[in-house]
């Protein structure tokens, strides 16, 4: 069993890369390309199985110190990390779009509000046009917020038993895909957005947080071990998956593709949890990935904002102008975001932190680094 923890760096980086390729693939998805807009869902599946890790891992730690985790303390500290920011840039969002003269669709305005973007979207084709249509993943994030810190306090003290209930949730939301996708009417983007057909993008993070307490993985630590190469031979498949997407049924994608890609997040997800700390890989501390990674959230909200006001009011710029302003624009809106409004916030939230920083450094302190028979380090 897992006995110490501590941050894992690389995956601030694996955040930065993620939030690169959904800001790069939703600009370039401007141009009508279809392959562009696949890799920055990518990105969004990429955000799914490192939220399930990070959360299940910070239970876990929670857990293993206090031998019971404060649902309420959870909630107080998700709420302060992700409202404040959320909100502001609900206000934005509205102003902006009355500045490019859009008539604002309250219905789809309100649907994000209340943390129901998912479902808006579940039911709406015209995805690609909305406003606010990022918000879809915050719905389904929210409602996984929701529901998983309380199955883990009621299953907790059994770690084995909340591993297998992760594995068969997961089973059990690609069976109701299968069904729904062959034997029902649905509209066409409604497994892709909606919640219950997306939780299982989580909980493969929540799982692999499960196997690594419960050594269930070693397997796969002992190949990466052997072959360190391995994630670029899970990266290469992925981004082959995500941008053949459009080349294959829808059919296809809800019954076998959704999965196969989270599954590949998951295993290259462990492989880097391995390899962050050896020589030749600590690229994935980068300091400019980790920039990325501690404005992810707010250049998540507003990358879409700041695409749509300069593609309005420049629409004759240049491409080689239009782009560098799109990117550079999301950066310093996202930065000021993090800075005025995330940051204090996040200084609040720490107060209702279980377990501190400083605990998990005197935890490491002197202690060997785990190498691959024992991997226990999970990220805070």
């Amino acid at each position: 069993m897992v006995s110490e923890f501590k941050r894992l760096p690389a995956l601030d980086g694996v955040r930065g890369i993620a939030i690169l390729l959904v800001l790069v693939g939703h600009s370039l998805s401007l141009r009508h390309d279809a392959e562009s807009m696949l890799i920055g869902r990518l990105g969004v599946v990429v955000f799914f199985v490192l939220s399930g890790y990070l959360i299940t891992s910070r239970l876990l730690m929670e857990e293993e110190r206090q031998g019971a985790i404060s649902i309420k303390k959870f909630y107080r500290r998700r709420a302060l990390r992700i409202f404040p920011a959320f909100y502001v840039f609900w206000i934005v969002c509205i102003v902006a779009a009355m500045a490019r003269h859009v008539s604002v669709p309250w219905g789809e305005a309100l649907a994000p509000f209340f943390y129901m973007g998912d479902y808006y979207s579940a039911l709406h084709a015209s995805h690609v046009g909305q406003i606010m249509g990022v918000t879809w993943s915050l719905g389904v994030e929210e409602k996984f917020y929701l529901l998983w810190p309380a199955m883990f306090a009621f299953l907790h003290r059994n770690p084995v038993k909340l591993f297998r209930f992760a594995l068969a949730s997961i089973g059990a939301i690609w069976l109701y895909r299968i069904v729904m996708c062959l034997a029902f009417s649905l509209p066409i983007d409604y497994l892709r957005y909606a919640f219950e057909s997306r939780f299982d993008n989580i909980l493969y993070g929540c799982a692999l947080a499960l196997g690594l307490k419960l050594l269930k993985i070693e397997p796969l630590l002992a190949a990466v071990n052997r072959f360190n190469l391995m994630p670029f031979v899970a990266g290469a498949a992925l981004i082959a998956l995500a941008a053949s997407e459009d080349r294959f049924s829808t059919s296809f994608i809800y019954i076998a593709g959704m999965a196969l890609m989270s599954m590949l997040v998951a295993t290259m997800l462990i492989q880097l949890v391995f390899l962050g700390s050896i020589r030749g890989w600590r690229w994935l501390d980068n300091r400019l990935f980790r920039f990325f990674g501690k404005i992810s959230y707010s250049l998540y909200l507003y990358h879409i904002v700041v695409i749509a006001s300069v593609q309005y009011f420049l629409p004759d710029l240049r491409a080689r102008y239009s782009f560098p302003l799109m990117y550079a624009g999301s950066i310093a809106l996202a930065w000021g975001s993090y800075v005025v409004i995330e940051k204090p916030f996040l200084r609040l939230k720490d107060r209702f932190a279980v377990v501190t920083a400083a605990d998990e450094s005197r935890s490491s302190a002197g202690r060997p680094q785990a190498h691959m028979a024992g991997v226990s380090n999970v990220a805070s």
